[in-house]
């Protein structure tokens, strides 16, 4: 498939791969944040006659400033004439950050390939040079990793909100750095557990005091 072809054709096809998972939508955790407060729905639903849908309860602490009160602003101001650099989700195509063309080449060469479904941890081959990326880093946790250990997911809000499912019971606490990604607390939040939030205050450069 199109990954397939892409590991046989670009070396660097793992950074070009965790850039593209750093970048990926969030648009689990946008749209259950965003249903929150859509109102639009309830007086749709009212007019027709039928019962109101209700939001979950789980969403009530859930918010995603990101897509939601910070994007309204921003909207509100470009209706005013103001232009608004949008730097609140990762899009790095819209700041002239294109496809490398041995990806590009990738996606034609294995066109045929990437109709059946592949492996539930993903590509064997795109593991594979995920590997040997983070073994290159020489980072002290990197050498034990296996291609076993290597899931491959549709982004990274999906990924974050399969593992929270797995490891979270109601009522366990998790450490996030504070400011953070509104993911995290979202994630946390979402699957009953308590977001507990440490400072990494500007005056230390962003680290977590000692």
């Amino acid at each position: 498939c199109l990954l397939r072809a892409a590991c046989r054709t670009a070396p660097s096809f793992a950074s070009f791969l965790a850039a593209a998972l750093r970048s990926a939508c969030l648009d689990i955790m946008q749209r259950f944040a965003s249903f929150g407060r859509n109102q639009v729905l309830r007086r749709v639903m009212s007019s027709s006659g039928r019962k109101p849908l209700t939001p979950s309860s789980v969403l009530r602490d859930v918010k995603y400033e990101l897509r939601g009160p910070l994007a309204e602003r921003a909207l509100a101001k470009e209706r005013a004439g103001t232009p608004v650099l949008k730097c609140n989700v990762g899009n790095p195509g819209a700041f002239g950050f294109g496809v490398p063309q041995a990806i590009r080449d990738a996606y034609v060469s294995g066109w045929e390939e990437s109709i059946p479904y592949v492996h539930q941890k993903g590509l064997v081959e795109a593991r594979e040079e995920i590997v040997r990326h983070y073994q290159g880093r020489n980072h002290p946790d990197a050498k034990p990793i296996t291609t076993d250990d290597i899931w491959i997911g549709n982004g990274v809000s999906e990924l974050i909100m399969m593992s929270m499912r797995c490891l979270l019971e109601p009522g366990d606490e998790v450490l996030i750095p504070s400011p953070d990604y509104p993911l995290w607390t979202a994630s946390v939040r979402i699957h009953g557990a308590t977001a507990v939030h440490y400072d990494c205050l500007p005056s230390n450069a962003f680290f977590p005091r000692d």
